[in-house]
């Protein structure tokens, strides 16, 4: 909920709408409160900023074969969701941009250290980000599916009895 505060005079700055749902059930991880932080700001800073370069009228989920529109976008606005679940013993965050996706020449190196497309990027933000999961015995992926992308942090879950 404090990284969603911090970034909404972005989202509102850039016109690109945010979703954030509370998770239905706890999902309590263990780890550096301030490094998570940071993980997580760049994480949705990043799709803020993947987002907000298409014109509202290009953004969102195109029409299907069959002329669908997925029910759960807005077919016009610029936009990012963020999801917390528990998948067993694991608490995962999904962050979800209606951006156009990394190029494909960037891919294959999203994670390292100096890979970046924007003007004034230093390539540093997914690379620290995923660093940060790894010191927390979790992981980052990306992946693009449905005209969307979509970046999961995968972090071991804490149980609230101690």
């Amino acid at each position: 909920q404090s990284v969603v505060s911090l970034v909404q005079p972005t989202t509102k700055h850039l016109d690109v709408d945010l979703d954030w749902q509370s998770p239905a059930e706890d999902a309590i991880v263990s780890g550096n409160a301030e490094d998570l932080e940071q993980l997580l700001i760049n994480l949705v800073l990043n799709a803020v900023e993947a987002a907000s370069r298409l014109p509202a009228c290009d953004a969102g989920t195109p029409p299907s074969a069959t002329g669908a529109r997925s029910p759960t976008k807005s077919p016009n606005r610029p936009r990012v969701e963020i999801r917390i679940r528990r998948d067993g013993d694991r608490v995962l965050l999904d962050v979800e941009d209606s951006g156009r996706g990394p190029p494909v020449e960037l891919q294959s190196t999203l994670f390292d250290a100096f890979s970046s497309d924007k003007p004034e990027g230093t390539g540093l933000g997914l690379s620290v980000a995923r660093q940060i999961a790894v010191d927390h015995q979790g992981d980052l992926r990306w992946d693009r599916y449905d005209e969307t992308t979509r970046f999961t942090l995968d972090l071991p879950g804490m149980n609230e009895e101690r």
